[in-house]
């Protein structure tokens, strides 16, 4: 049994794509994502990681996409037209349509983004010295209506997992290095006799497209990189300390991290 623990904007879509293609129709997989119900007949795990503070822009951007669109760019008439291709969260902006929703996650949520509109506005403000814009800052960060909230702490149990189940885990891969940790995680699966003919055969497809291309979106700066390190420490840098004194990444991946590059 394989279980991929699909945190949030991670590639994890285009992981999970590959190993339903790759995998025997006789193993048991499954893929936890927005839920961490794992189980004692987990036998086996695979994680997917991406820097936090990435990940964080992705979280964001993706919830502002959705709330943008919803309503003004995709609606009941042209509803057959969201796909990955179109849309950074189809499945989500589908719902919120054909159950006729006035918000695509929450209306607090829904509205909490709007006021923020981007990443590093919300990363500053959590240190802003006007305590309303800041109360509003923590109330979106700490929301569990999507990505922000649940990253690789929240999955990981801020770390608790790796120590509880660090014997189960098959493969650690990276966003960061998506292509050749696919090629290891083929040499791992058939080590693991998991292997068929698809193995060495399929090549992995993002999936996902960069749809914010100005640079506005993706901007973080020194204060909001600090907020989100101090935010993130108790979590998702604490599952990552975990994850590097198993020896799943090393002390160069753990450090770069808590560095930003656009």
């Amino acid at each position: 049994m394989i279980s991929f623990i699909h945190i949030g904007k991670t590639g994890g879509t285009s992981v999970n794509k590959f190993l339903k293609d790759v995998l025997d129709d006789k193993l048991y997989y499954k893929e936890y994502h927005m839920n961490k119900d794992y189980n004692n007949n987990d036998k086996k795990y695979i994680i997917w990681l991406r820097n936090p503070l990435s990940r964080f822009v992705s979280a964001f951007n993706m919830s502002y996409s959705l709330i943008k669109d919803f309503k003004n760019k995709f609606n009941q008439k042209n509803i057959n037209t969201i796909n990955l291709n179109t849309c950074i969260g189809p499945w989500r902006l589908k719902d919120s349509i054909l159950k006729n929703k006035d918000c695509v996650f929450s209306k607090e949520y829904d509205n909490l983004i709007k006021m923020f509109k981007t990443p590093n506005y919300l990363a500053e403000s959590l240190s802003s010295l006007d305590n309303t814009i800041k109360t509003n800052a923590i109330r979106l960060m700490s929301l569990p209506d999507d990505h922000i909230y649940k990253g690789i702490g929240w999955y990981l149990n801020n770390g608790e997992f790796i120590k509880n189940n660090n014997d189960k885990i098959l493969f650690v891969g990276k966003m960061e290095t998506m292509d050749s940790d696919i090629e290891s995680l083929k040499y791992v699966l058939i080590s693991n006799n998991l292997n068929n003919n698809k193995i060495n055969k399929t090549e992995i497809e993002l999936i996902r497209k960069n749809i914010f291309v100005d640079k506005e979106f993706k901007f973080l700066s020194p204060l909001a990189i600090q907020n989100l390190i101090e935010w993130y420490k108790k979590t998702d840098y604490s599952a990552l300390e975990q994850l590097k004194e198993h020896g799943w990444i090393t002390q160069e991946i753990f450090d770069s991290y808590h560095t930003y590059e656009l």
